[in-house]
Formats: structure tokens, sequence, C-alpha cells
């Protein structure tokens, strides 16, 4: 079976719902950067996994929360399947992180990855980039999680998306408690990083300057805060997104 077919398979035979091809030469910001990562490298392969509707509509967001811890873990999975598949046909392969570990520095400040896996989809042929920056597909809209495995292996490139699913309906806009989503299409991910990170790195770096100059009782009374539980159960359980009101508001896929 020619080798773009088999890829494709395994892929969805390890739980995938969407998969796609893309060259190194398209993703022209970070072409550079996949070399870099894998000299040699020709292709990207990007999968996505459908979130939950029912957990991203729930009101109480630890639905939300743990499905999308799930689904990561699927793409974990799925994605060091793919990788070991493609040295085992004698090709070199190497998963690119989802969320984490990411570079921090103070310029990306944990904010931006390697390569960027919602223009490698649409590269792919998987969706189109929505108004709130999210990759938006036919069958599941922007609910939905990517993963991508950088590869030596010649597998055939699919055609860029090129359709229309976004329609500027400004749901996103509304919905988005950080004001971070205008109406041209422009995302201030600083803003959006304070709410959706509220418990991760962004909450820690406010909560331990809180602490400076407090007396021993003051600073034990706010170890006794659910603020500070709920980072120890963002670092402990690595599920740190504090917020899904763009996702859930998108009509695309409903």
């Amino acid at each position: 079976m020619e080798l773009t077919k088999l890829v494709k398979n395994h892929a969805k035979a390890l739980g995938c719902d969407l998969v796609g091809v893309c060259s190194i030469e398209a993703l022209k910001e970070w072409e550079e950067e996949g070399k870099r990562i894998l000299p040699n490298a020709s292709s990207v392969v990007v999968v996505g996994c459908r979130l939950s509707r029912a957990a991203i509509d729930s009101d109480n967001i630890r639905m939300a929360q743990f499905d999308t811890h799930c689904v990561y873990d699927k793409l974990d999975r799925i994605l060091n399947g793919l990788s070991v598949f493609l040295e085992d046909k004698g090709f070199l392969a190497v998963s690119l992180p989802l969320y984490l570990p990411i570079k921090m520095t103070k310029e990306t400040q944990g904010l931006i990855g390697d390569i960027s896996l919602r223009h490698a989809a649409v590269e792919a042929g998987l969706g189109e980039m929505g108004l709130n920056r999210l990759l938006l597909t036919k069958r599941f809209g922007p609910r939905i999680r990517l993963g991508a495995v950088l590869t030596t292996a010649p597998v055939n490139p699919d055609h860029r998306f090129t359709e229309k699913l976004c329609n500027d309906c400004g749901e996103c806009i509304k919905a988005c408690p950080a004001g971070a989503i205008t109406e041209d299409g422009n995302v201030d991910v600083r803003k959006c990083a304070r709410v959706i990170l509220k418990y991760a790195l962004p909450g820690l770096v406010r909560f331990v300057p809180s602490l400076v100059g407090k007396s021993v009782d003051e600073v034990w009374e706010a170890t006794r805060e659910p603020f500070l539980w709920e980072i120890w159960q963002t670092m402990t359980y690595g599920t740190f997104y504090n917020c899904f009101e763009c996702i859930k508001a998108c009509p695309i896929g409903k």
C-alpha cells in the first residue's frame, strides 16, 4: 500500500478523528525551526481529536477541563505510536509537543510553540483559522485538539484548506471574558492568558509576590485560600485551561 495511505490509516487506527499532511516548506515561518528539530525533515503529519460537545457546553468547567486532559492524553499516545510506526518503516520521526514542554523566555512567555499546529493543520487541509484564531473544522468546529509528527518520510501533502467556515458572526468576541478577540481577527494572547491560565504560571507569578511583607500568620492564611489550592491542582494534574467560552460560543460544527 502507498506510504501516505498507510500512515493515515495507522493514525486513524490509533484513534484520531482527523489526519492530514503538509510539507515542511509550506510552513514558511516555521520551516527553519522544523529543520533544526529534525534535519532533512520533509513532512508534517497533523492529527486531530475531538472534544466532547457536552463537556465544553457544561456549566461545570471541570467537565471541559477533564475532557481536554483525556484528549491530550489520547493525542500523546497517538503521536508516539505514529512516530514508532514511521521509524519502523525506516524513516526518522519526532512528535511535536502539544502544549508542554514549551520554550520559556521573556519574549515568548511560554505562549508560543516551536511550530504552530494550527497553521500546520490549515496547510494539511483539516480546517481554517477562525475569527478567534482557533482551527475550525467542518465536523467539529473549534472543538478539537491537534498534534503533529515531523518526519523524513516522503508522504504526499494534502491541499491547503481554502473553504470559508467562519461566518464572522462575532459570537466568540461577545463570549470572551478577557476582551482578547477583536473584530479584525486578532487575539491579544496575553489578555487571554490572564484568564485561561489563571491558575497556571500567570497565577503563580501573581501569588508569590503577594506574600512579600506578610506575617507568618498572614502567609499561613493565604495558603488556606482556594486560589492556591487551584494552582496546586493545576500543577499536579496538568489541566490548566480555565476558560472555554469562545469554543463554547462558536456555532460551527454544532
